[in-house]
């Protein structure tokens, strides 16, 4: 088996997220493995009017400051006392960021929650986390939600 070095923990702050975040602290201080810990701010496309465009680009930059506290935040609060931890906010589409991060990163493990959506709900919202496993260089170590655990 390959030795694992170096642990992407992707985050969207859900309690769904907390749940990866624990299998990748128990992984990474089983292997004394580096942690990476990643949130991915998706800029949403706005067709409208001129305003409407320029209005969300002066908020931008407090919207990615907020993101950028919101990830310290989770860091602290999950994350305390691993050693090695780093931290990183990206913006971009979440799935493509993940896996060109995995992959550019010398990463050799990416560990992350599934919403468990099936049926119309899948069709429609799409997962991020299907998305990665089906493009990612490197394993993927998918978390389900507690109640699908069973």
């Amino acid at each position: 088996m390959k030795r694992i070095k170096r642990i992407l923990v992707p985050t969207d702050f859900s309690l769904l997220s907390v749940a990866a975040t624990e299998y990748a602290k128990t992984l990474a201080k089983a292997f004394r493995a580096r942690l990476c810990l990643v949130h991915v701010v998706e800029r949403p496309v706005v067709i409208g009017e001129e305003n409407i465009n320029l209005a969300y680009v002066r908020l931008w930059p407090e919207l990615e400051e907020a993101a950028r506290k919101d990830l310290k935040k989770f860091a602290l609060k999950n994350l305390r006392g691993v050693p090695h931890l780093e931290v990183q906010l990206l913006t971009g589409n979440p799935y493509y960021e993940i896996v060109r991060l995995a992959r550019d990163g010398g990463f050799d493990l990416i560990v992350l929650a599934t919403h468990g959506r099936t049926g119309l709900a899948h069709v429609l919202i799409g997962s991020v986390a299907e998305r990665v496993a089906r493009h990612s260089p490197i394993p993927v170590l998918l978390v389900k939600p507690q109640e699908m655990q069973k």
